[in-house]
């Protein structure tokens, strides 16, 4: 059996820019601290603008709800690795014997 040095080391992995991906939430603003009365309710994804209302009426907002309706995540290109230092020496022959 042929034995090998490895002394390689390899770069650090990345990922580009993120593709792709949706995320889909209902904002529920409520009247009591139990999320019971609902005030105002909103539908955000990840790709509307900020969401801003001074138009809440006459109720003050005690609590907050958020439920995720839909959530699929974003995928990445990886980079290749590439060896930066260190190489594949060839080592000694071994023999090995098994019993059978």
């Amino acid at each position: 059996m042929l034995l090998v040095n490895d002394t390689r080391k390899c770069s650090e992995c990345t990922c580009g820019p993120p593709s792709g991906g949706k995320c889909v939430a209902e904002t529920v603003l409520f009247r009591n601290e139990n999320c019971g009365d609902p005030l105002i309710t909103t539908i955000l994804s990840a790709v509307d603008a900020p969401a801003c209302t001074s138009a809440i009426g006459d109720g003050d907002i005690v609590s907050m709800g958020i439920f995720a309706l839909q959530s699929e995540p974003a995928t990445c290109v990886a980079s290749e690795p590439v060896i930066v230092s260190g190489r594949l020496e060839e080592g000694e022959t071994h023999v090995a014997c098994c019993d059978r």
